[in-house]
């Protein structure tokens, strides 16, 4: 099940984001602050009450791009489509809010991960130099929304 997040969720977001990145680590007080002031949609996948994935979108006012702020499903449940569905859910919510594009940043070195936006057709159109607090590049990588229809 996927639902938007809550702060009762914190704990177990910070418990995912330590077991699956060694570097640039969201803390507790940043998904407090995701969850309750930022301009984003967080939503999480609820399986037998346990969060075993989340995803960020962030938007930025009187602006038709939206970012990709961080996506992160259990080891043991990737390649089941968790990730797929939480990614297709914010993009409908995106549609619903006029924005166009998404874009996002994903380590040069991550092959799964590039293959895992490609497939959802995210494409390369940049690169930043030294972009992660282990000097690691990260590619740009960007999706533009089609004019669906909101129910």
């Amino acid at each position: 099940m996927i639902r938007r997040s809550l702060t009762s969720d914190v704990d177990q977001l910070s418990a995912i984001e330590t077991q699956l990145f060694e570097y640039d680590i969201l803390s507790k007080s940043n998904f407090k602050y995701l969850i309750t002031k930022a301009n984003a949609q967080m939503l999480v996948f609820v399986e037998n009450k346990k969060i075993i994935g989340y995803a960020v979108l962030l938007f930025r006012k009187n602006s038709q791009k939206a970012r990709l702020y961080s996506i992160a499903v259990l080891s043991n449940y990737q390649g089941k489509n968790v990730g797929t569905m939480l990614l297709e859910e914010l993009e409908n919510y995106a549609v619903k809010k006029a924005v166009k594009e998404i874009y996002l940043e994903v380590r040069i070195d991550d092959k799964k991960a590039k293959s895992f936006y490609a497939k959802l057709n995210y494409e390369i159109f940049g690169k930043y130099k030294n972009y992660y607090n282990n000097s690691i590049d990260a590619f740009r990588m960007k999706k533009t929304l089609g004019d669906f229809k909101t129910k």
